[in-house]
Formats: structure tokens, sequence, C-alpha cells
């Protein structure tokens, strides 16, 4: 936010409800970005409904730029192509990540994971004063960015081998991967004040892949990664060094299957390879 004009976003904060998004209207039909700094306090700090409203609402909005919240009483509109950043521990995304964001929420954003490391850790507070002290010179105004970016069509084949790898390293659909890469390719283009998209785009991608690992759940990109590739459960298992990890494999195989990041068609033999045959007494 330190970075850009304040044109460009609304800082929500940690503790709004959508009702309180009346008052941004106007803004909201600019295409602002709606910054959210503290995800696990606002999900901590509302009852059920309320946060079903706000997931549903971002949902609408992200996908639709539209939503419409009407009861007996009162009737809501909030349009804009909007986009939204928010911030959340681990251990909350992991508890509501199927619970409550569930899969349609959770596919209109770019997911990305980062734990210091010991040493960070340890000179946070050196950190924490040097950034204070970062002085821009200047912010970055709709100006100084480009309004429309193209994607040449030589990139078309790197965007669907990235678009794969991110699907199985999140769990998301290809083609939810494929609009997050296009998105954040054309807005890197933008920025840097350029009408087409460039290799300096696709680098900023490779830069990102490493953080779409869930630490906690680290294996499950890499089973379904390991099944697109042909390999059993029992396979699976000893590559990923987790022999007796097969119900928790067949669990992570079935939710690919069903948000269609896996072939459900899958042979039936797959899993029966190498599987000693018993012996079997006719009487």
């Amino acid at each position: 936010m330190s970075v850009f004009s304040q044109e460009f976003w609304i800082d929500l904060r940690s503790d709004f409800t959508i009702n309180s998004l009346r008052r941004y209207r106007a803004a909201l039909l600019l295409g602002v970005c709606l910054m959210v700094n503290d995800a696990t306090l606002l999900m901590a700090s509302k009852a059920q409904r309320i946060k079903d409203r706000i997931i549903n609402a971002f949902a609408e909005l992200l996908s639709d730029g539209k939503y419409i919240y009407q009861n007996f009483k009162e009737k809501l509109v909030l349009e804009g192509s909007v986009t939204t950043i928010w911030n959340i521990t681990n251990e909350a995304y992991q508890n509501y990540k199927d619970r409550l964001f569930s899969l349609t929420f959770a596919q209109r954003f770019l997911t990305v994971h980062y734990a210091p490391t010991k040493a960070e850790r340890d000179a946070w507070v050196e950190m924490e004063e040097a950034a204070k002290k970062i002085h821009f010179h200047g912010k970055i105004t709709v100006d100084n960015i480009a309004r429309k970016v193209e994607i040449p069509h030589k990139f078309v084949s790197i965007i669907k081998r990235l678009a794969q790898e991110f699907s199985y390293l999140t769990l998301s659909s290809q083609v939810a991967c494929q609009d997050l890469i296009k998105g954040l390719m054309r807005a890197h283009a933008a920025l840097n004040n350029r009408s087409e998209v460039s290799m300096d785009d696709v680098k900023l991608i490779l830069m990102v892949r490493p953080y779409l690992v869930n630490p906690m759940s680290p294996y499950e990109g890499l089973i379904v990664k390991y099944r697109a590739q042909g390999l059993s459960i029992r396979e699976t298992a000893n590559k990923i060094g987790k022999t007796n990890y097969n119900k928790q494999i067949q669990r992570v195989i079935k939710k690919a299957e069903l948000r269609g990041i896996l072939d459900s068609q899958s042979p039936k033999k797959l899993d029966d390879r190498n599987i000693p045959k018993r012996n079997v007494k006719k009487i």
C-alpha cells in the first residue's frame, strides 16, 4: 500500500462486514483492490452467518463483478471488477480452507505460503526497524501503468504447462490456475508499463512456484503429480518416503478427482500392480 497511490486500494482492516462496504460503492466501480490485513482475526471475530456472507460476497465480486444481497427488509448491490489481498496464518488457513473457504472461493485466489527461516525469525526486530525506514520516491499512479496488456501466442504453451504444474501443487483446476497465471503476468507487465507480456513476466511466475506448497500438508501436490504420471498408491508412498500413508494418499487422489485435476477413469488395475495373489484352494 505504501508503493501505490490510494486510488488503487481500500484498506478494509480486519473487522468489517459486507454492509459496511456500502460506503465504498463508488470506489468499487473503479476496480480497486480490497486489502484485508488480518483475515485470521476477521474469521475469528464473526458469527458463522456473517462469515458466510463475507465469503459469498467476495466470491461473487471476484467472479462476476457483482454481488446482490436481498431479504424482506433490504437490498444491497455491490458492483466492480475488484481484486483482493488477504493475509492469514497457515494454521487458520488450514482450518478454514475446506470448511469455510470451499473450492469456489479459494480458486479465485493465488494462494502463496511463506514460512520465515530461523535466521529471519532471529533477525526480525532488525528487519522490522529497517522496513520502517524505507521511503519511496513517489507512488505508482494510474498514469504509470499500461492500461491493456496482450499475451503473445508464443506464451500459450508455456502458460498451459505452468498451469498444469500449479494445478497439481495447489489442488485447483487447471483452468483456474491458467487464469491466475495470465492475470499475474499481465499485472506484472502493466506495472512495468509494457503493453505486451515478456519473458520477465514468466520469470515472476517461476519465482512464485516454490511458495505454492502448503507447509501444513506438503505432500498433497506431490501425490497428485505422481498419480498423474501413472504411479500406483504404493509407488507414490515409496516416492514420498511415507510407507504407511496409503489412506491419506487415497484421500488426496479422491479430492483431486472430484475437482477434475485427475482423471477419475484411471485404469482400475493401477493400484493392483505387484500385489501378490492369494492361493485359492478349490474344494
